[in-house]
């Protein structure tokens, strides 16, 4: 099995407990039950035939957006599909591994503490780094009561001055793989080394716990470079589509 066939069979293996899952002919729908927010609410897909219009429809019905995220290797002649079916490419984004030996540790810089963020950690604690992740992102919005009930990760959060300005956390490790994931920092401290700071701590930390290859995807080419600061290089690519109202 290739790394990009991993990645896919790790990515729809964890996906998290809370969502409703539809099966449908060649695709998998991951729906929140309470937060309509677009990177919350998708599909990977299996095997064609991809059943999109299903997919259209079972999105439609709980007020989501009809989305699909996948290793772009590991469907040939989807993208063509859903371009003959209406939807339209949202993003290619570079999916960055990295290994032990070519980790990176970075320090935080002055003034900036890390601290690990165990599945245990008091919920208010967690309530804080979630609500700095998200707040870090547009559109995200505030964390609800399930999602800080919820938390059973491993996270990474940056404090100055005693206050959290950011974080990230570890998706489950599975088959010696790990994505990294929600890696935010709060604009008005952005661009002194706090995020790389994270995503090193974050590596660090997976492969603390047997991790072979941790994984992420970053938004852009800046974030794209915080992440190879820290050891992770581009090795594939995801693909992420979504159909219009």
């Amino acid at each position: 099995m290739s790394l990009d066939d991993r990645i896919q069979a790790y990515l729809r293996a964890t996906l998290p407990a809370d969502r409703e899952l539809v099966e449908l002919d060649g695709l998998t729908a991951s729906f929140h039950p309470r937060d309509p927010l677009r990177y919350r609410n998708w599909a990977l897909p299996g095997p064609p035939p991809w059943d999109l219009d299903g997919l259209v429809d079972a999105a439609r019905a709980r007020r989501r957006v009809p989305r699909l995220e996948f290793v772009e290797s590991c469907a040939p002649g989807l993208p063509e599909a859903l371009e003959q079916a209406g939807f339209t490419r949202e993003a290619r984004l570079d999916l960055m591994t990295c290994t032990p030996p070519a980790h990176v540790t970075l320090p935080p810089p002055p003034g900036v503490g890390l601290e690990v963020l165990a599945p245990d950690a008091p919920r208010e604690t967690v309530r804080t780094m979630l609500a700095a992740q998200r707040a870090a992102f547009a559109d995200a919005g505030e964390p609800d009561e399930d999602d800080v009930a919820r938390y059973a990760e491993v996270g990474v959060l940056a404090r100055v001055d005693g206050r959290v300005v950011g974080g990230g956390v570890l998706a489950s490790p599975r088959d010696g793989l790990c994505e990294l994931a929600g890696i935010g920092v709060l604009e008005a401290h952005r661009r002194r080394g706090i995020a790389g700071a994270v995503t090193s701590a974050l590596a660090r930390e997976a492969f603390a716990r047997g991790v072979e290859i941790a994984f992420l995807t970053p938004g852009d080419a800046d974030t794209r470079r915080v992440y190879e600061r820290a050891g992770f290089a581009a090795t594939s690519a995801v693909l992420a589509y979504a159909a219009g109202p």
